[in-house]
């Protein structure tokens, strides 16, 4: 992002922020008049700006082109459907073959109709950061269900994904959940067959559980040709209204989604959200840092994106290589996946295929790694990321001490 204009977008996230941390008092001092009316033209400046980046963005290739009509979303144009990503996470986007096969993942995986004004499904979180960070431990996937599709018809759209799912796609289970983050009940098919899934009894279940819920996660286990064998989640969010008003769909953030056959786009520039999200990602820099810092590094991408930090992201990216901290970080995903699915007993032939095949890729990966001589290779997985933990935190000596994760969080005010 060196050719954008670094300055203006600081000062305008910066103002974002400052203005929604202080609303409350500046509505105490000026009245919530003047104070809606001030966050009414910062918004609309917002706009502007963001719809400027997504044109800025679009120049770079020709199959991309900005759309006009929400501001800040390029799209992004494969063989199979076009694309809808937030300015921001373009360049980080993956090559476009990734991005086919993902398209391709969601087909299979989705509840809704998407394509056909039905749904909007959403490629989420660190896949789309695949071209920079090179490798992810899960696929995620965020789709918005509209209030014409009812309980029975989404457990009808589950129930036959379990019966005819490929060999390289074996579907777990799904929890529904409350807005509240409460599970209201949860499905779990290790050792089930197709005959069973459709009984009657577990129609009745499925369909139970999806009229109880306002969001709800299917859980996948599927071989895929960028990832290897990993775990894909499909987060379900069950509209009431259009998507852009109902809240439920404030429970995700449109700025770290890609939309997959969209019936609506949820804006980028509203206050609300954008303050939300740029918070977010502090916050979670911070908390992950020592505990998580591949983590962290994951929601410091997208913040360093935004501000158009370009400097900053290349030592970030550097550091992250030199220690190949996300390969680590993939090969240790697997190994705990294998260690909560092969404590199961009599899993059913399809899973236990599948699993054969993610302990060898696990295997492999941290062979590679660390060498085949480590007694145990989650521990020694744990002690390289470690230690890129320490190198992030790390200060070098002279006038400018501070670590690379000081400098990347000292782009905000506190």
């Amino acid at each position: 992002m060196r050719d954008l204009p670094h300055d203006l977008l600081r000062r305008a996230l910066n103002q974002v922020i400052a203005f929604h941390g202080q609303r409350e008092k500046l509505e105490q001092q000026w009245g919530p008049l003047v104070v809606a009316e001030r966050a009414d033209r910062l918004e609309h400046g917002i706009e502007l700006l963001w719809k400027a980046m997504a044109s800025l963005r679009a120049e770079h290739d020709a199959s991309w082109t900005a759309d006009a009509e929400n501001a800040g979303y390029v799209c992004v144009g494969t063989h199979r459907r076009k694309i809808h990503v937030p300015f921001h996470l373009v360049p980080a986007l993956p090559d476009l073959p990734i991005l086919e096969e993902a398209i391709q993942l969601s087909e299979q995986i989705c509840l809704g109709a998407v394509g056909k004004n039905k749904a909007m499904i959403c490629l989420s979180g660190s896949t789309l950061l695949l071209g920079d960070v090179c490798r992810n431990g899960d696929i995620d996937f965020c789709e918005y269900i509209p209030p014409e599709v009812d309980a029975e018809t989404l457990a009808k759209s589950f129930q036959k994904q379990i019966k005819s799912a490929p060999s390289k796609h074996y579907v777990l289970g799904v929890r529904t959940n409350a807005q509240t983050g409460e599970t209201f009940g949860e499905l779990k098919f290790w050792r089930y067959k197709p005959k069973d899934v459709s009984s009657e009894y577990e129609q009745k279940c499925a369909v139970r559980l999806f009229a109880a819920a306002r969001n709800a996660k299917t859980t996948h286990l599927m071989a895929t040709q960028f990832s290897g064998v990993t775990e894909v989640t499909n987060w379900v969010i069950i509209l009431q209204e259009r998507v852009e008003r109902d809240p439920a769909s404030r429970l995700s953030f449109a700025h770290q989604e890609a939309g997959l056959g969209l019936y609506s786009k949820r804006p980028l520039h509203t206050l609300e959200a954008l303050a939300t999200y740029l918070n977010f990602l502090r916050n979670e820099i911070e908390r992950y840092a020592e505990v998580n810092p591949v983590k962290a590094v994951k929601r410091a991408v997208p913040w360093l994106r935004l501000y158009g930090a370009g400097d900053l992201l290349d030592e970030l990216l550097s550091i992250v290589r030199n220690h190949r901290a996300a390969d680590c970080a993939a090969a240790l995903s697997k190994f705990e996946l294998l260690t909560e699915y092969l404590k199961i007993e009599n899993v059913h032939p399809a899973l236990g295929r599948l699993l054969e095949r993610l302990r060898i890729e696990a295997q492999e990966l941290a062979d590679e790694l660390i060498g085949y001589s480590a007694q145990d290779p989650q521990l020694a997985l744990q002690e390289k990321l470690r230690k890129f933990g320490h190198a992030l935190a790390a200060t070098k000596p002279g006038k400018n001490s501070a670590s690379i994760l000081d400098k990347i969080l000292a782009l905000a005010p506190p």
